[in-house]
């Protein structure tokens, strides 16, 4: 299966491949970093099966892009990788072109169950969507997080969890330390106590872990 993975943080995108491929070993991968390249892809591949897309990138103009992206690739599956999970921004995607709305913090538990069911044909979104608005059209995205990594988050200090969340977000450390308003070494004490935690040795490892723990 062949998934044109757009999205401008190279962290995020990494975590979500390494997710996808503990789940599955036929998964091959196309990556775009923003809008103009997104499309340059659809029009230049011939066998790509679904498209994860981040309505975020340099470029993109969230739903204007999404309509376009639609327009372009008109029987690909689409799937929203969003940090956004109000009612408002999910009905918006799906009336675009979505089949599907996977938020970020959650991608980890929920890509590989969403993935498989908007492949047959399925509209996949968050569970707490379906729950408060009442759809009955669309099936739940699979949110079981793995015991053995939703635990770590317990092992984790409420300091560690914001460095860990903005790892996530694609942040270099210069930048978290300025999120976070502490010293970069601090920032780099943060992440290696981190790693110890959580037994990788990778930033991208670091991801991966919180994607599986879904953290919010």
């Amino acid at each position: 299966m062949l998934i044109l993975l757009a999205d401008d943080h190279e962290l995020i995108r990494e975590g979500v491949k390494l997710v996808l491929n503990e789940n599955s070993s036929e998964y091959k991968f196309l990556e775009a970093q923003d809008y103009p390249q997104t499309l340059n892809h659809i029009k230049t591949s011939e066998h790509i099966d679904i498209i994860l897309l981040d309505l975020s990138m340099p470029g993109m103009k969230r739903l204007a892009g999404l309509k376009q992206v639609r327009k372009s690739a008109p029987s690909i599956p689409i799937i929203v990788l969003s940090v956004f999970e109000g009612t408002e921004d999910i009905n918006s995607a799906l009336s675009y072109g979505a089949n599907g709305y996977v938020a970020k913090s959650s991608a980890g538990k929920a890509l590989p169950h969403a993935i498989e069911q908007v492949m047959q044909g399925e509209t996949c979104l968050p569970d707490t969507f379906v729950n408060s608005s009442g759809i009955t059209t669309g099936t739940q995205c699979d949110y079981r997080a793995l015991p053995e990594l939703a635990s770590a988050e317990f092992l984790l200090t409420a300091r560690q969890l914001d460095v860990l969340q903005f790892l996530v977000d694609g942040y270099a450390n210069k930048e978290i330390a300025r999120k976070l308003n502490i010293a970069e070494p601090t920032v780099k004490t943060h992440l290696s106590n981190i790693y110890r935690v959580l037994g990788i040795s990778t930033r991208t490892g670091a991801v991966r872990i919180a994607l599986n723990m879904g953290m919010q």
